[in-house]
């Protein structure tokens, strides 16, 4: 077995392992490959998925994970495959996850990742560059006119925590 396919295998594990700890809530559809190419994941948690929100509830999300052969020092490449509104998602549905990659992140780190992008998570939310400047327009009115909708779920148990910055001043 080689290097690859070990930490792949094992990425595979640790996003099983968040599955089986999220009381359902994060659940595999499938796998392709071996070593794993792609995994499909549904996420059930309360997103926007049309413009009707929060009138309109998407309680679930379908999410596609490509595996490129580079993973892990390139980035898998995410497709959101259910409809959804959200500033940091393409129109194509191709999640915008930043420059914020790194080769030491596992599949079980991103799909967190998603699971704060998909809610709305005021911590990860970048709205100074948008993949889709309507769902931002449309983001913007509505968070004004209801804003105790966003972020879509107060369930925190999943919720990614930025690390708190060092610097030479508050070093210890």
């Amino acid at each position: 077995m080689t290097a690859h396919s070990t930490r792949r295998d094992q990425d595979i594990q640790k996003l099983h392992a968040l599955s089986n700890s999220s009381g359902g809530k994060i659940r595999i559809i499938s796998i392709t490959g071996t070593p794993p190419n792609s995994v499909e994941v549904e996420l059930n948690y309360p997103t926007v998925g049309d413009k009707n929100y929060p009138k309109s509830v998407q309680k679930s999300t379908r999410v596609l994970i490509d595996i490129g052969a580079r993973y892990p020092f390139v980035a898998p490449v995410v497709s959101i495959k259910t409809s959804i509104i959200h500033p940091n998602v393409y129109s194509s549905g191709q999640v915008c996850l930043g420059s914020k990659w790194l080769p030491t992140h596992g599949l079980d780190l991103l799909v967190k990742r998603l699971i704060s992008i998909i809610t709305y998570d005021p911590s990860i939310l970048n709205v100074g560059s948008p993949a889709n400047g309507d769902a931002l327009s449309w983001y913007n009115v509505a968070q004004r006119a209801n804003p105790s909708a966003f972020p879509t779920t107060r369930d925190t148990s999943f919720v990614v925590i930025k690390p708190s910055s060092i610097s030479w001043n508050n070093a210890g």
